[in-house]
């Protein structure tokens, strides 16, 4: 029976509203999954009534799977079998449970209620290319109809003037339109007033917020300049004795606006910078008043930023007027983008949760929804924002009816650019509260991740840094965590700091986190670290070269978690260069670069060979050499069979052979970024096809995407690497939330953060304050732009509420630590208030000076009692080094072939310039038909196939990424009955190869499909189909053989030469048993038995060519058993047997087949052409 923690219990309470803070490593998962089973286990609650809302698909996922996990726990539970029966209803219900995401959410009210909502009931929600391309669209048309209309010209023409450019007026209202929920509402409460009255209310708004501001920090401000003063007299200061008057007039009256008539008089003591003079006023006795100083400082810098000028209300007037010329923009641009929309039934991913929140004002749709779901569960409540929060609670009849249950830390709030509203939180809170016994306000203040010296580091930071908040800047409370973890456990903190100017040679801080790594992998310890227990976190992605160079130095291994540049990759250029050339074989640029590329890797030497050639254009050129040059020729004929698809074939079935064919994955697979390429391949796969989903698009659309994604998406993610290598990990903050390692660098602590102040030229919607930019003075564009008040006090609370999210980011970094944890900062750059080091300084005045950091603290425990648990609070001592400097170290760190299954003995690259790569399915085709081979391979792959595939109902396996082109012919699955015919295999292999057991098929069937970004009600059904299939393969007795054998490796790559061209393939297992090998194949296929030897035909070529393969690495084997298995009927799986004569005799085959290929040499084998797509009705060749 698992036992709660007090803390746990409380949040289980399904009799009230709950709003549950949970702290870092506190267990919230467990808690929604045990809330989840126990409303629909002990109350009997159908699922169909229980919404879960997570904010990403993967999370999503996750926790679907987490619950799938705890009913199967309680099925196999002897505890629980007289509730077993249940369990089992539950567990085959939940794939039908409402957990997604909030927009998918709402896309199925949509679904419910079209016509109440007022849209298409067969919308298509639309992805990020189409919303760009159809809102720039909008904008140009907008413009054009401006300048066209006397009436609008004159008012386009000065923003223009007053932004400095067309360009950077589309790009600003192209950004309020994206984002119009908040300017929508603006123009019902603000905008419908007049100039003057518009320009009053910026006034009187700014005036209350200052006030809100300055407050409550002035009785403060007052008693240290107090303070101050009076030692400044006993240095006979005379400004220091004319203050006194003023100082008592101020404590007085305690009033803002009686400090602002005497600002002027206050100034004469301060710097520019805002500080303090010390000559004629605070000279000798400056030490002991640090604290008041600075107090003074900074509240008075403020209060200069506040000061209204004479100049105000003119820029006051300016951003009243100039805001209505944008609104009228902003309106028209809408029209014509909702209209665009409607047309095609289009809804964008602000419109879903506008027309969401719309459609619940409708009172019977509110009722409707308020019967239907009755629990309603929110993770990660701090990202929510008060569009979505006005979506949640009317489907609770604003909570008077239902059950709300939240739950999320406000300390990790750190989206605040994602446009998350802390005061979101805080306003549910209230609601709840508000409810008295039936609503609750808890905590979870264990953390079951940090070991005590941890906890009781992070506890000390942050009661010093979260003090006193202010809600208006998203300050927030802090919440002491209550350690859940034993006192011996090993832990270590430590200051890396590089950089210090009295070194002879300073550390570079890369050299010294690089060095401290292999120590640490060195060292003795209680807690064993392997390089993938460590993550190395970085506030921006700028700082990953410097940390590269330092890791490849020290020969550290490391992997890059979704590094930037997408679009950038050499991948993406090569692939946009190839199919620009087959649109156009005139681009001479396009055609060297590919020729150069990993496609067919031509030196500059054969480059400069075929510009020697005759010919208008490179392309004529390579043709002639092709006539006297056998490399030249196979490539040219490579070229004319994709130039034959271009415009007839799918892309993402283009992009597949085009990779494949030409070897190019195979140029990475000795690399150490071959996983990276090969994930972001797949990633681009994912585009294209959703690009391709979005209306009428060609091969010229989709190139103008990528040549624009070049150009202008540099942050676009690379695809996140899933994967267990023995590797660092190097990410962002904000990539670690929500994971835990054993060991975390905090690596560039000095960075600091750009101004978040409004910048010229710039829109900015507030839903408080409006339209915010600096304005000209008299409509002089040539002169600086200044802000108006309320712009000003924009900008103030702007940048608290940064320093308050840095604040929580520097939260999140530290508690993503299990035991050890190293800070580290270069201090020889330049570093500001607004950086992590700064953070620390105010914790830890002696950083910089001192060689350690000591100080006690006290720590609470959790600890177990028997069958309940108790507290203790003792004192604890914590020690931090601070280390600028170590020794060298060397460390090697060797692969075995234990630890790797990827390929060995490659080629060198110098090697692919003159010898051809020979694929599997090169070699069975062949066998099958050679003139099979040469109409796919040289008169290309036509639309004609996939016409045939449609009348005859052929079967069509999936395509891997280096798949079998020999499967997608003679499979038994049908394209047009199972939604993304290659997903299938994709999902089945990465199955098989990761050894899923069945317990756990559906949800991770639904969280492989959620990553390829399938529709949910698709995965809901796919999910189903895949895993019947795969768990009738589970009990068969094939299954249970090859899952006996220990020593396997899943999706195991190969590489050779044999003669003089290279040989590669991928085996869908390889088990070494002794001296002998078993090569397994699996297949889709579903087939009569009376077909079985048909297919041992079709595919033991296949086998036999890895078991070639497998020869030429000279590994110790004596005999290869191939075993050729059918998922869906595996008891018909085939084995065979080969000595190394047999494998011999077949490499002399391959070679005759190459020597074939070569020489052009197709001869019909006309007993194929009953079973070939390439035959007549009267099952003849097409060719005569």
């Amino acid at each position: 029976m698992t036992t709660f923690t007090k803390h746990q219990l409380e949040a289980l309470n399904t009799n009230a509203h709950i709003s549950l803070t949970a702290n870092a490593g506190s267990g919230k998962t467990f808690v929604l999954k045990e809330r989840f089973l126990k409303i629909v286990l002990e109350l009997g609650v159908p699922l169909r009534e229980i919404v879960a809302i997570t904010f990403t698909k993967k999370a999503a996922s996750e926790l679907y799977k987490k619950i799938a996990e705890l009913i199967d726990s309680r099925i196999n539970d002897i505890k629980y079998k007289n509730e077993r029966g249940k369990l089992e209803e539950i567990r085959r219900q939940l794939i039908s449970a409402n957990i997604s995401t909030i927009d998918s959410f709402c896309v199925n009210i949509l679904k419910e209620f079209p016509v109440e909502a007022g849209i298409d009931a067969n919308f298509s929600p639309i992805d990020e290319t189409l919303t760009t391309e159809l809102l720039e669209l909008s904008v140009e048309e907008t413009i054009k109809r401006h300048f066209i209309r006397p009436d609008l010209e004159k008012s386009l023409k000065e923003l223009i003037r007053v932004f400095g450019s067309v360009s950077i007026v589309k790009k600003q209202i192209t950004g309020l339109v994206r984002n119009r929920k908040t300017l929508l509402d603006l123009i019902d409460i603000l905008y419908s007033k007049n100039e003057g009255e518009l320009t009053s209310h910026f006034r009187n708004t700014f005036l209350q917020l200052r006030d809100r501001i300055l407050q409550p920090d002035f009785n403060q401000f007052i008693n240290s300049f107090i303070k101050i003063n009076e030692t400044a007299i006993t240095e006979k200061s005379e400004i220091a004795f004319n203050l006194k008057k003023t100082l008592k007039k101020l404590i007085d009256a305690k009033d803002i606006i009686i400090f602002f008539d005497n600002i002027e008089e206050l100034q004469s003591i301060f710097t520019k910078s805002g500080d303090i003079k010390k000559i004629g006023y605070l000279r000798r006795n400056r030490e002991g008043f640090e604290s008041e100083l600075t107090i003074v400082s900074n509240f008075f810098k403020v209060a200069e930023e506040l000061n209204i000028t004479p100049d105000d209300l003119q820029h006051e007037k300016e951003l009243a007027r100039l805001s209505k010329s944008i609104i009228q923009i902003f309106k028209d641009v809408l029209e014509i983008y909702d209209r665009k929309k409607l047309s095609n039934a289009y809804l964008d991913f602000e419109d879903i949760l506008i027309k969401t929140l719309d459609v619940l004002s409708n009172a019977e749709v509110k009722e409707s929804l308020s019967k239907k779901f009755k629990y309603l569960m929110i993770d990660e409540y701090q990202d929510t924002n008060e569009l979505q929060y006005k979506i949640f609670l009317p489907i609770l009849n604003e909570l008077m009816d239902g059950n709300l249950f939240v739950v999320g830390d406000d300390k990790q709030s750190i989206y605040q650019f994602r446009n998350a509203e802390l005061e979101v939180f805080r306003k549910t809170n209230e609601k709840i509260s508000s409810f008295g016994e039936g609503g609750k306000i808890l905590t979870l203040p264990e953390s079951f991740r940090m070991a005590p010296q941890i906890c009781a580091f992070t506890n000390f930071v942050f009661e010093h840094l979260f003090t006193n908040p202010n809600p208006l800047f998203n300050e927030v409370h802090s919440n002491p965590i209550i350690c859940a973890k034993k006192d011996e456990l090993d832990s270590k903190i430590e200051f890396l700091l590089a950089g210090e100017e009295n070194q002879s040679t300073p550390e570079k801080e890369g050299d010294l986190v690089a060095k401290r790594i292999l120590y640490l992998i060195k060292e003795e310890k209680s807690v064993e670290v392997n390089f993938k227990d460590i993550a190395i976190l970085c506030r921006k992605r700028k700082s990953f070269k410097l940390l590269e160079a330092s890791l490849k130095k020290y020969k550290v291994p490391y992997t890059i978690v979704g590094g930037t540049g997408f679009y950038q990759q050499q991948l993406i250029y090569d692939i946009y260069n190839y199919l620009l050339f087959l649109i156009n074989p005139l681009d001479d640029t396009a055609l060297v670069a590919i020729l150069r590329s990993p496609f067919f890797f031509l030196s500059d030497t054969e480059i400069l060979s075929i510009s020697l050639q005759h010919g208008k254009s490179f392309w004529d050129k390579l043709q002639i050499l092709g006539k006297t040059n056998h490399r030249i020729s196979v490539i040219i004929q490579l070229l004319n069979e994709n130039k034959s698809l271009a415009n007839s074939t799918d892309i993402v079935f283009l992009l597949r052979k085009i990779l494949r064919d030409d070897g190019y994955l195979a140029v990475y697979a000795s690399t150490k970024d071959y996983k990276q390429v090969l994930d972001n391949f797949e990633k681009l796969i994912r585009i294209t096809s959703d690009f391709f989903k979005q209306g009428f698009r060609n091969l010229y659309d989709y190139l103008l995407f990528l040549k624009e994604s070049i150009s202008h998406q540099e942050n676009e993610g690379q695809a996140t690497l899933i994967d267990n290598q023995d590797a660092v990990k190097i990410m962002t903050i904000h990539q670690s939330k929500g994971l835990e390692f054993k060991c975390v660098f905090m690596f560039g602590l000095h960075d600091y953060t750009v101004n978040s102040a409004i910048k010229s030229k710039s829109i900015y919607s507030d839903k408080t304050l409006g339209l915010l930019f600096k304005t000209p003075l008299n409509r002089d564009y040539f002169s600086s732009y200044e802000a108006a008040p309320i712009t000003k006090v924009y900008n103030i609370i702007n940048r608290k509420k940064s320093i308050a999210e840095l604040k929580r980011l520097l939260y999140v970094s530290i508690t993503r630590t299990k035991n050890y944890l190293f800070l580290s900062a270069d201090l020889s750059k330049k570093s500001n208030s607004e950086s992590f080091l700064s953070l620390l300084n105010l914790v830890f005045t002696e950083i910089r000076t001192s060689s350690d950091i000591n100080f006690s603290t006290q720590l609470t425990y959790l600890e177990t009692d028997k069958q309940s648990f108790k507290n203790r609070t003792d004192e604890i001592d914590v020690k931090i080094p601070i280390i600028k400097s170590l020794d060298e170290i060397s460390f090697e760190n060797e692969e075995s072939f234990e630890q790797s299954s990827k390929i060995y003995n490659l080629f060198p690259y110098s090697a692919l310039q003159s010898k051809e790569i020979i694929s599997a399915t090169k070699v069975s085709m062949f066998l099958q038909c050679p003139v099979k081979y040469r109409l796919t391979y040289e008169f290309g792959f036509s639309e004609l196939q996939k016409k045939i595939w449609e009348q005859k109902e052929l079967p069509l396996k999936y395509f891997e990424v280096i798949e079998e082109d020999i499967d997608s012919l003679e499979s038994d699955e049908q394209i047009t009955k199972i939604p993304k015919a290659d997903l299938k295999g994709r999902v089945i292999h990465r199955v098989l190869q990761n050894n899923i057991p069945s317990s756990e098929l559906i949800e991770t069937l639904k969280l492989y499909l959620f990553e390829e970004n399938i529709d949910e009600n698709s995965v809901t059904n796919f999910s189903i189909k895949i895993a019947s299939e795969l768990e009738l393969f589970y009990k068969s007795e094939v299954y249970t053989e090859i899952n006996n054998y220990k020593n396997s490796i899943n999706e195991y790559e190969l590489y050779s030469k044999l003669s003089d061209f290279y040989l590669y393939g991928i085996i869908d297992q390889l088990i070494h048993d002794g001296e002998k090998v078993i090569v397994i194949d699996f297949k889709t296929d579903d087939f009569e038995e009376s077909q079985l030897e048909l297919k041992k035909q079709n595919y033991l070529p296949q086998l036999k060519f890895y078991a070639l393969l497998l020869s030429l690495k000279q590994i110790k084997i004596k005999e290869i058993e191939l075993k050729l298995v059918f998922i869906k009927q595996p008891h018909l799986s085939i084995s065979y047997l080969m000595n190394l004569n047999d494998i011999n005799t077949f490499g002399s085959e391959v070679t005759s087949i190459v020597n074939s290929i070569r020489n052009r040499t197709y001869k019909k084998n006309l007993s194929h052409c009953r079973e070939c797509i390439f035959s007549s009705s009267h099952s003849k060749c097409i060719l005569k």
